[in-house]
């Protein structure tokens, strides 16, 4: 009798141990996996930022270039 309620309590604590070492492998894939995904998305969005700024700078430059060809002009009617 003995025995087998050994048997049944080792039963137990290996079930119990299995289904604790699952619940404890799905808890950190979940969050390494979150990690990594909130990584992903800053780099996406930094990337984002990053080309909206180079857009911005090239029309800057472009306005920079057009409002000193105007002001040259203006310049020169003036001089004249």
């Amino acid at each position: 009798m003995k025995s087998y309620k050994n048997h049944q309590n080792r039963n137990k604590n290996h079930r119990f141990l299995t289904i604790t070492s699952l619940v404890l492998l799905i808890a950190l894939g979940v969050y390494f996996g979150k990690k990594e995904y909130d990584k992903y998305l800053l780099n996406k969005r930094f990337a984002e930022v990053e080309k909206a700024l180079n857009e911005v700078s090239v029309n800057l430059n472009k306005g920079g270039e057009i409002a000193m060809t105007e002001l040259r002009k203006v310049s020169e009617i003036l001089d004249k």
